[in-house]
């Protein structure tokens, strides 16, 4: 996610619940990925346990940007209005 994603993101956390929970649960499988790509060797289920995780994470992540782009647009709406 690109910086400015990001600060908006820690931005409207805490006002927008779908916001919060969609960006805990990034961070959580992020760590989660970070942690089996750590390890020196992944056994053949820990491989697939892996590559699941950042399949959702980035499905989290998708989430995000969509809630970042709808308020984007909302904001502009209200502000040329």
């Amino acid at each position: 996610m690109e910086s400015h994603d990001e600060d908006l993101a820690k931005s409207l956390v805490d006002t927008d619940p779908e916001l919060r929970a969609a960006y805990e649960e990034h961070n959580r499988l992020k760590a989660r990925v970070e942690e089996l790509a750590g390890r020196a060797h992944l056994s053949p289920g820990e491989e697939v346990e892996k590559k699941n995780f950042q399949k959702l994470k980035l499905a989290e992540k998708t989430k995000i940007l969509k809630i970042l782009e709808d308020y984007r647009k909302s904001h502009r709406a209200d502000s040329t209005a």
